[in-house]
Parts: structure tokens; sequence; C-alpha cells
């Protein structure tokens, strides 16, 4: 399939409705959850709970919304990921104590890499991550 033309007054707007979902779903509850936590382990009271789990819900939802956000037109939740492709290195890493010999530690090295294919303008593209086991 080919990509599809979009305008510059098309993205510009999709770029716009993108930051203030992400500002009321991300990055606002983010804050008030903080502030909820707090405040329960201040209080230790069960009800602050409630709140925390909707927020939190909120948060994830805000979370995988912008994780899908095609990086062409910037269209919010419009990319589907298809394949998963993991890769696992080993990275040797020397670490000297302060006293002793000087040691080599093994580290696992996950290298996940998602295609990615936006439903809006047909733009497909990867996307790594990084993880350490």
């Amino acid at each position: 399939m080919e990509i599809k033309e979009i305008s510059k007054e098309e993205i510009e707007n999709n770029y716009k409705t993108s930051k203030k979902r992400i500002l009321l779903l991300y990055t606002l509850p983010l804050v008030l959850l903080i502030i909820n936590a707090l405040a329960y382990l201040i209080t230790q009271i069960n009800w602050l709970l409630i709140p925390f789990a909707i927020l939190m819900f909120i948060l994830l939802f805000g979370w995988d919304g912008g994780d899908r956000t095609c990086p062409n037109c910037k269209k919010w939740n419009a990319v589907s990921w298809g394949n998963c492709k993991v890769d696992e290195r080993v990275k040797k890493i020397k670490k000297k104590p302060l006293f002793g010999k000087e040691k080599e530690i093994e580290k696992k090295q996950v290298k996940k890499r998602y295609e990615g294919k936006c439903n809006n303008c047909n733009y497909e593209f990867e996307k790594e991550r990084f993880g350490i086991i």
C-alpha cells in the first residue's frame, strides 16, 4: 500500500490534538497519581486507593495512546503494532571493587524491534526498545 498524502494543516491539527491528549490523559493523571500516592502514604486512609486505581487506569490508557501516535501524520492512537523481533545479547562489563581483584560480569541486554503501521496514512515504520534482564 502506498503512503497517503496528508496536508500540513491536518498534520498540525493532529499534532495539537495529540499534545492535548497526552497532557490530559498522561501528564495530568501522573501528577495527580503521585500526589494521591503521597497522601495515602502519609495518612494511610484506604479510600484513597479508589482514586488511585482510577487514575492508574487513565494513565495506562494515555500511555498506550501516546505510544501509538504515528510519527508521520502525528495522529493519536492510529498505529497498529505487528511483528515483534527479540534480540538477546550478552554484554561483558568489568567491575573493580575497592578491595580485591577486577571482576568480569555478564549482563543480558534485550532489544525488541516492533513493526508498526498507521491506520490513517498507511505509513510503516520500526521502533526499537531496549530492556535489561
